[in-house]
């Protein structure tokens, strides 16, 4: 028998995890999926909808009785397993469990690879995490899913995603192995090639993406144009292609450009779909930038934006003398920011990427948010731990891959701009230091983060370049940088506490959000 007892702390640890997730699941997502535990229930008999090996079993006979494989086979056909894989009893009962559902091919079983405290990403976990994924498919898994956090809605989609092209990839297969082998020609390449992007672009949107626009067999393509839009520059960005362009109305436009052949996975597609519908559908205000458009050729895809700038806030501070900003005009700009991130906030959306670089500066100093794709539904006391941003923005518990509050999260990262703009660029990796080029995240957000425990760190990160600023930029910054995300402001309880300075006062004027809508940003 399994003593619950003595299993030992790392046993206990994917219990509880699993038993966690399970009992979210059940509640979140749709009755087409099957919860399965590989551990006995810790209280005895597991709960309705979840099955687990029966509480008495030895640890080498664990395995679901009959009757439930039954129960799961007659009604389900996707089985979701919760797990660590942090166990030898974890990983001995999946090669026992996970046969059981193999008399059914239709069944598509998908492991959810649950992260402990001792999994967190970095050079030495990554190799293991890898290794445990590679066992689990060996263990029979159709699919893993890395840690996915408590999101139903991204669950279900998740989940609904991987198992349209696990079917369509055993249909292939099938067809393939009844076919007389051929000598795969470069014709034939391009053939599946063609069928993988009509799958993501056309097959999954049409089945999961209601507001994906359909494919434009006719678009007119050049080097100069598309669509009616003529090109006028092309920009540098961190990821992908933008395009000035000019619309048949004359009026000034930037195009994102999205090469389909460059797609591989579902999660790509769905970041280009989740921008296209946050800032055409969801999200209307004059400090975020917005959609107008989506065209979609055979080959590549256009989101069509009001045109923001010609250059972002990092580009802004780079040009400077030394590098930063007055407090005035800091103060400018990072107001625009925080009104705009605030009414992300207060539409339930986590941006999950703020930086100088997605900040878009126009002619007349308006600052405009860019890039949603990595943002996220976040209500409530809703936690995540996809890992999203970079330095020096990103704060520590997302790079690690803890879990953590989407808006708070996005709260860090404006008091590191906020930090840089007055103390100048670079300013963070200056104070703790490190090499701003080469760092990677995970390994600086322990230092980050020792950084910022000790006492008067805030304004010591200020002096460091010889600033001095006011004690209400260091409140500021000691309120959006606060380690433990209980102690850390929001930036909507920043606009009313009246913090940003006394050119807000109006603005910050709002003690709730129904003032917010009253003004006219939410619209009727």
């Amino acid at each position: 028998m399994v003593d619950q007892d003595d299993v030992g702390s790392e046993a206990s640890t994917a219990i509880v995890l699993a038993e966690e997730f399970a009992q979210f699941a059940r509640r979140e997502v749709d009755a087409f999926c099957a919860l399965v535990l590989l551990l006995p229930w810790s209280t005895g008999i597991s709960p309705d909808g979840i099955f687990a090996p029966p509480p008495s079993t030895r640890e080498e006979d664990m395995k679901l009785e009959e009757k439930d494989v039954a129960e799961v086979l007659a009604h389900c056909n996707t089985v979701m397993v919760p797990c660590t894989f942090d166990t030898d009893a974890e990983v001995a009962a999946a090669k026992r469990i996970l046969p059981q559902f193999a008399k059914s091919k239709d069944v598509f079983i998908v492991m959810v690879h649950l992260f402990t405290d001792s999994d967190l990403p970095g050079r030495e976990a990554n190799a293991l995490l890898l290794q445990r994924e590679d066992l689990m498919f060996q263990c029979g898994a159709s699919e893993v899913l890395q840690d996915p956090g408590h999101d139903a809605e991204e669950l279900t989609m998740a989940l609904k995603t991987s198992r349209a092209v696990w079917k369509l990839d055993k249909q292939r297969m099938a067809q393939q192995l009844s076919e007389v082998p051929e000598v795969v020609t470069a014709d034939r390449i391009r053939d599946l090639q063609r069928q993988r992007r009509q799958l993501l672009w056309e097959g999954i949107p049409n089945a999961l993406m209601p507001r994906m626009k359909p494919v434009r067999a006719g678009l007119i393509e050049t080097g100069r144009n598309v669509g009616g839009y003529t090109y006028i520059f092309r920009y540098k960005t961190i990821l992908g292609t933008v395009l000035k362009a000019r619309d048949p109305d004359g009026a000034i436009r930037a195009i994102k450009t999205v090469e389909k052949a460059e797609a591989y996975h579902p999660e790509e597609v769905e970041d280009v779909y989740r921008e296209f519908v946050f800032l055409s559908h969801v999200i209307e205000h004059p400090n975020i930038v917005r959609c107008l458009d989506m065209l979609h050729s055979t080959s590549r895809v256009y989101l069509v934006f009001e045109f923001a700038g010609d250059q972002n806030l990092a580009q802004l501070l780079k040009g400077m003398p030394e590098q930063r900003f007055g407090e005035p005009a800091a103060l400018e700009f990072f107001h625009q920011l925080v009104d705009g991130l605030a009414f992300c906030h207060y539409k339930n959306l986590a941006h999950r990427h703020i930086c100088m670089e997605h900040l878009a500066v126009d002619s007349e100093r308006r600052v405009r948010l860019l890039d949603f794709r990595t943002a996220i539904i976040s209500k409530g006391q809703h936690v995540s731990r996809t890992i999203c941003g970079r330095l020096p923005c990103i704060s520590p518990q997302v790079a690690v891959g803890k879990s953590y509050m989407p808006r708070l999260a996005d709260s860090w990262s404006a008091g590191i701009i906020l930090l840089e703009m007055i103390a100048g660029w670079a300013a963070l990796s200056c104070a703790i230091p490190y090499a701003a080029e080469e760092a990677e995240a995970c390994s600086e957000a322990p230092r980050i983060h020792a950084y910022f425990e000790v006492a008067g760190s805030h304004a010591a990160a200020f002096s460091r370049r010889g600033v001095r600023p006011s004690n209400h930029i260091i409140a500021m910054t000691q309120a959006l940088l606060a380690l433990d995300e209980k102690g850390r402001i929001e930036v909507q309880q920043l606009l009313r506490t009246r913090q940003i300075g006394q050119h807000d006062q109006g603005y910050a004027d709002s003690s709730d959000d129904s003032d917010y809508a009253e003004r006219g940003a939410i619209g009727p």
